[in-house]
């Protein structure tokens, strides 16, 4: 029981690195539109 709260913290922190990856890869493809083609792998991150 004591790892249900790690585990609330650990699905939080990964939405939360998703949406950074997000960000990134966005700023990414405006530089290097060849990224587009990679764009499918982003629903890995929610």
């Amino acid at each position: 029981y004591h790892s249900l709260p790690s585990i609330g913290r650990f699905r939080n922190y990964m939405s939360v690195w998703g949406r950074e990856c997000a960000i990134i890869y966005t700023l990414l493809v405006k530089e290097y539109p060849i990224l587009e083609i990679f764009q499918p792998n982003l629903s890995l991150f929610g």
